[in-house]
């Protein structure tokens, strides 16, 4: 597409690609101004979701007028491949910035001060934009920050909660294919649930923690063992950041909150807390946060009263609690050890193939719609045929049979498939031990 005129852009050069489009450099011939253009992906051009996504980007980002938000200019159509218009930035992304130096402690509250201001006045606009990432950010040569890509945004219907969309809940229900970026999801947004602004929040929390570390929050090797992470794991406390203090550890505690309720409700309350970091920050004022809660003075020992035969008494006393605790202690281990290892044997398998197949049925079963159930049974059903000894595979393939008889029936299936599926998994439940049925059950 290199020197070929779009309406009145002519190409210049090609900026970028990714699964939402291809972005080129562009000369507007009117008004004598570099432009970037957004086209459709070519092999996706045709599709009529793949459109409406794109419109949606346009219409939403051009209700914004902010300055660290990306502007829209125009959206149109040529021969037979949607475009939008954007502002062009000249600059890095963030995620290039990270690959290249990591930015001070100063710098990088300034920039993760603007991105949160720029996500306050989306949210103030009823818009959350359900992907914000380090590819999403742009840096000028200015220093100032730009946030891109509305191209999953969703407008709200009222503060707090927004309208349900299919997009939304499916969004893990085509096996292999996940919208969004998965590192940067929010725990109710991987279950596929309705989202809010504080979905945002949580998505600035693995932003910042990245800007200031250096690495991300949860790290695993596979979609489905950072979906794990996201859902059950605390990030590790950042230690590498040279001058970084208790207030910065709080903040991202804070926004990386599992539980939406415990987060931070929305972001002016955010930047409020972030100001004040930053200010600390200039003022000279920033506790490590090593030294955030200092050592209690110990208590100072006191004679005991009543003379030497009490005294004995109570170390007596001391020495048998301390031996009856050692062996509760020591009987606890013991029973934790045993009960790990079967449980460990029953859900876990050596196969990675059939274990991320069963982390990404586990995750769409969770939501118990129609679509996710369905796509629950093929991943699980994946996981049997990579292991068919893997126990918890075919816990999960029984749970989702035992959900689908509740849910209407969109897509008639074939009986006597479904009858089959039944009896083999069935076959197999009964084969299982009696104690490692129990485990499966409590899973």
């Amino acid at each position: 597409m290199i020197g070929q005129t779009i309406s009145h852009y002519r190409i210049v050069e090609r900026l970028g690609a990714g699964g939402m489009g291809e972005v080129f450099l562009a000369e507007d011939n009117q008004l004598g101004r570099k432009v970037a253009i957004k086209f459709l992906p070519a092999e996706v051009a045709s599709d009529d979701r793949a459109k409406q996504r794109l419109l949606r980007e346009a219409k939403t980002a051009a209700t914004l007028d902010h300055p660290n938000i990306c502007a829209i200019y125009e959206v149109g159509q040529e021969a037979g491949r949607s475009f939008i218009v954007l502002q062009y930035i000249e600059g890095e992304t963030l995620a290039a910035r990270l690959k290249r130096e990591l930015p001070n402690l100063g710098e990088a509250l300034a920039i993760a001060g603007q991105v949160a201001d720029a996500l306050r006045e989306a949210h103030a606009r009823g818009i959350i934009h359900r992907d914000i990432k380090p590819e999403n950010i742009m840096l000028t040569t200015r220093g100032q920050v730009k946030v891109l890509d509305f191209g999953l945004a969703k407008v709200v219907r009222d503060p707090g909660t927004t309208e349900f969309e299919a997009e939304t809940g499916s969004m893990l229900s085509i096996p292999g294919m996940v919208m969004g970026t998965v590192p940067y999801m929010s725990p109710e947004q991987v279950r596929g649930e309705e989202l809010d602004g504080r979905s945002d929040i949580f998505s600035f929390g693995t932003v910042l923690y990245e800007l200031l570390s250096g690495r991300r929050p949860f790290e695993a090797k596979s979609a489905a063992e950072v979906i794990s992470a996201i859902l059950t794991r605390e990030p590790p406390m950042i230690s590498s950041s040279p001058g970084l203090g208790s207030g910065e550890q709080r903040l991202i505690r804070k926004c990386l909150e599992k539980d939406a309720p415990l987060r931070y409700q929305a972001m002016d309350d955010l930047i409020s807390d972030l100001e004040q970091v930053r200010r600390a920050y200039e003022s000279g004022q920033v506790r490590p946060a090593a030294e955030a809660a200092p050592a209690q003075p110990k208590a100072p020992i006191t004679r005991l009263e009543g003379g030497w035969g009490r005294l004995r008494v109570s170390r007596l006393r001391l020495v048998l609690t301390s031996l009856a605790l050692v062996l509760a202690a020591a009987g606890a281990y013991v029973f934790s050890a045993r009960t790990a290892k079967h449980t460990a044997a029953a859900v876990m398998s050596s196969n990675s193939a059939a274990y991320d197949a069963y982390m990404r049925g586990k995750v769409n079963v969770s939501s118990e719609n129609p679509e996710n159930n369905y796509a629950a049974i093929k991943l699980f059903e994946q996981s049997v045929a990579a292991d068919p000894n893997f126990a918890a595979a075919y816990a999960g393939l029984a749970r989702a049979y035992t959900i689908k008889p509740a849910i209407p029936r969109r897509r008639q299936r074939n009986k006597s498939y479904t009858r089959m599926q039944r009896l083999t998994w069935r076959k197999h439940w009964r084969s299982i031990p009696i104690w490692r049925r129990v485990i499966l059950r409590a899973v």
